[in-house]
Parts: structure tokens; C-alpha cells; sequence
């Protein structure tokens, strides 16, 4: 399959208010770069609008296109504006969690008429969660939508060939995430110092960074428990944390997918999460447990309950765990955005 990526690069202080800048090669694939003056970025910019356009057209000089793919909702207007111009069926991916009625940020009026446009013209619209894809219902009741979810790379992302041995006296929790509100790392850190004051050695290895980070500190100090904050750090030293711990924890309020805790699941390593959109999708009582959100003390109940299971199991399945998210990975998903494909160019009845 031949394919071109056009990029909707950002905007300029001034310059062009539309501009092709140039093609290069990513992974192997053209790229053309489109960029907008920063005054007139919006659902309903035309210069972003004929950036698309524009970006379309001299992909179409370079060989015929009979699908055009966006990517979230803020670019599927102007995509689906340039998809009836050349006349071609387009497929739009969701994964924003400004659909879902956990997420406190509200669309303007104009936002969410460009993505009820946008979704009722797509031919499919791939949400990355059953949660996501009835979300979209609600904005689009007639849009026509598959579950696609993002891939999980297997040649990082897998458990070791010998497992850790579960920890006996310490139970090891590892989380990896944005230190931003929506992630609820503070109500982990409450949830760790439950266990603690029930007698549990615990400690937390804190994967990521954001604005929180010195607050969250501050917080760990003062209940007194054993967190590490690493900061950023490469993929493969992520996966290494995820096959040494003996549990991930997301307590996040919303998720539409949460690509975090699949790579967990696919390092071997059981989750605890809360019912937050995403992780009901794959979180299953054979690899993990499910809690409410904003309940510090169910989530300390539920890492307990895991860990007692796993002592009384002599360890987890982590090849079992690991098997729960197969259809993850690249191939699977790759043969779902075909499937998608191969819908969309098919004619309607």
C-alpha cells in the first residue's frame, strides 16, 4: 500500500497563511509538511482548511489517492472538506477524551459541530474503546464507528523469559504516566499509605513528568512512604520497571484506552485500575482488578487482594497476562485499519 503522510505541522507567527514546506522521509513514508499563520488556527480556519487542501493536491500529483486517514477530531473538519474534493471516502481515528462524560473539558458549540460534521461524513470512524466508540454516538448518533485500538510494540513490550519472583515481604507497584490532575497520582500515593498503616511493605516507582511532580513529592514525604519519581526515561528502561514490578496502578479519571497499562499487561505484569473508560476493555479479573474512581481505599484493597492471589498462585502467569493483549499488538491492529479500509472503499448499500 502507497502512502503519504500530510502533517498539519503547527502554526507560524507570520509568513504564508498556507504552506507546503517540503517532503522528506519518515520511516520510509513522504511526508508533506502544511503549516497556518497562528491567528487564523481554528475548526473553521479556511487557511488551515486550504493548507489540507492544498497538502491533498500535491499529494494527489504524486500518485492517485483512494483514501484519506485523520487523525483526531481537530483535523478530521478540514481532512473531510478535502476528502469530498477529491472525492474519496475518508476514515477518521478517535482517541481525545473530550468525549467522554468523565472529562470535565466541554467542546465549544463550533468544535463540536466541526466533529459531528466530520464523524457523520467519515466512512469509519475507528474510536480506540467500546467506552470512546459510544461517546462518539452520543455526539454522532448515526456515524458509522469500529473499534480499532492503538498498538503496543512487541518487540519492546514482553515478559522476560524468567519471571521476577513476586515479593513476599514488599509489594512492588509501578505506574507510568503524566504527573497532570486527570492521572490521579495523589490518590495512588493515599493508596500506598493505606497499605503501609496495614502493615504492608510497599513501595512506588513513579514512571513520568508534569506540573504535579513537586506537589506529588511533597505529598509522599509527608505520609511517609517509599515513592521514587524517575522522571522521563527511554522506552526500554520502561519496560525494564513494568517485568521487575509486581503490579501496575493506573487511578486515573478518565482514559479512552490507556496505552500505559496495556504495556504493562504485555510485559507480564498485572494492572489495578480504575473504571475510568479504557481499561475496562482489557482489565479482566485473570489479569488484574477493577475499582472505582476516586476511591483511594478500594484501590489499596484491590493491590492487597492481587498480591495475596499472587503469593497464593506462587507467582503470576506473566506469559498468560502477556497472551490477554494479543490483539494489541502491531499485526492485529494492522489488519483492523485494513479491515476499516477495505469498508470504507467498499461501496455502500
Amino acid at each position: 500500500m502507497d502512502i503519504t503522510i500530510l502533517h498539519l505541522a503547527g502554526w507560524r507567527d507570520d509568513g504564508p497563511l498556507r504552506t507546503v514546506i517540503v517532503e522528506d522521509e519518515l520511516g520510509g513514508l513522504p511526508v508533506l509538511r502544511a503549516t497556518y499563520r497562528r491567528a487564523y488556527a481554528g475548526p473553521f480556519a479556511w487557511p488551515l482548511i486550504t493548507a489540507v487542501l492544498a497538502g491533498a493536491r500535491d499529494a494527489a500529483r504524486r500518485r492517485p489517492i483512494d483514501l484519506v486517514h485523520a487523525h483526531v477530531y481537530t483535523a478530521a473538519f478540514p481532512t473531510a472538506i478535502a476528502a469530498a474534493r477529491l472525492r474519496v471516502p475518508l476514515v477518521v481515528t478517535e482517541h481525545s477524551t473530550v468525549f467522554l462524560d468523565n472529562d470535565p473539558g466541554i467542546l465549544s458549540r463550533r468544535w463540536d459541530l466541526m466533529a459531528r460534521l466530520a464523524f457523520n461524513r467519515a466512512s469509519v470512524v475507528a474510536a480506540v474503546s467500546p467506552a470512546l466508540e459510544a461517546a462518539i454516538h452520543h455526539v454522532a448518533p448515526s456515524a458509522r464507528t469500529a473499534v480499532i485500538p492503538n498498538a503496543v510494540r512487541s518487540d519492546m513490550f514482553h515478559p522476560r523469559s524468567a519471571a521476577p519472583p513476586l515479593g513476599r515481604d514488599r509489594i512492588r507497584l509501578v505506574t507510568t504516566c503524566l504527573l497532570v490532575a486527570q492521572k490521579r497520582v495523589d490518590l495512588l500515593i493515599t493508596a500506598v499509605a493505606a497499605l503501609a498503616a496495614r502493615g504492608h511493605d510497599v513501595e512506588l516507582d513513579i514512571v513520568g513528568d508534569g506540573p504535579l511532580r513537586r506537589d506529588l513529592e511533597a505529598q509522599a514525604r509527608r505520609d511517609g512512604v517509599v515513592v521514587r519519581f524517575h522522571g522521563l526515561l527511554p522506552k526500554p528502561a520502561v519496560a525494564d520497571r513494568l517485568r521487575r514490578a509486581d503490579a501496575f496502578v493506573i487511578a486515573s479519571d478518565f482514559e479512552t484506552f490507556c496505552v500505559a497499562a496495556v504495556e504493562a499487561l504485555a510485559c507480564g505484569t498485572p494492572v489495578v485500575a480504575t473504571r475510568c473508560g479504557g481499561p475496562e476493555q482489557f482489565v479482566t479479573p485473570e489479569v488484574g482488578r477493577l475499582v472505582p474512581r476516586g476511591d483511594a481505599t478500594a484501590l489499596a484493597t484491590a493491590i492487597e487482594e492481587l498480591h495475596a492471589e499472587g503469593l497464593a498462585r506462587g507467582g503470576f502467569a506473566r506469559a498468560d497476562i502477556a497472551r490477554s493483549v494479543e490483539g494489541f499488538r502491531p499485526a492485529a491492529v494492522r489488519r483492523a485499519i485494513m479491515s476499516a479500509y477495505g469498508t470504507a472503499l467498499s461501496p455502500r448499500r
